[in-house]
């Protein structure tokens, strides 16, 4: 088979193989950048959920983070201990919600500040309105999933304009 005609397993694998590609350039750049402000990939993802959720539940937080629920409570407890988040308890004692703080939200700001210039660093190569469709394409093809992160989770102010 010529390298100009692919058959369609093999764009499959391609995509596969640039996904991952992208994916692991993407979190260990995140990573270093989040070093500035100790947190985690997970602890930055879990203080932006709550942000936008307050008063979220540690099983609805686990499933927007694609976790088991034992997991996010670890990061939740992080995140507590840190005074980053506050939770309230149920009378078993588990974690019923949890709440950023003030020190929760400006940590979150700073973070945003550096993850943002990540993004724009990986969205470099491409024209603003590239990336404005790259982004809505990659949610267009995650949506055909079927899998909600979080049901009702309000969209990306920054991507909506490139939704049709």
């Amino acid at each position: 088979m010529s390298a100009a005609k692919k058959s369609p397993s093999s764009e499959a694998d391609d995509l596969g193989i640039e996904l991952a590609r992208f994916n692991r350039a993407f979190r260990s750049a995140v990573e270093r950048a989040l070093e500035d402000v100790a947190l985690s990939t997970s602890e930055y993802t879990a203080l932006s959920v709550v942000e936008a959720h307050p008063q979220i539940t540690a099983v609805r937080l686990a499933r927007a983070m694609l976790i088991s629920r034992q997991v996010a409570g670890r990061v939740v407890a992080q995140l507590v201990t840190t005074g980053l988040v506050s939770t309230t308890r149920s009378p078993s004692g588990r974690i019923s919600s949890a709440s950023i703080t003030t020190r929760g939200t400006q940590t979150l700001s700073d973070a945003r500040e550096r993850v943002r210039a990540v993004e724009s660093q990986i969205l470099s190569p491409l024209a603003p309105n590239e990336a404005l469709a790259l982004i809505s394409a990659m949610r267009r093809c995650a949506d055909a999933t079927g899998l909600q992160l979080l049901p009702g989770a309000p969209r990306n102010h920054r991507t909506e304009a490139a939704r049709p």
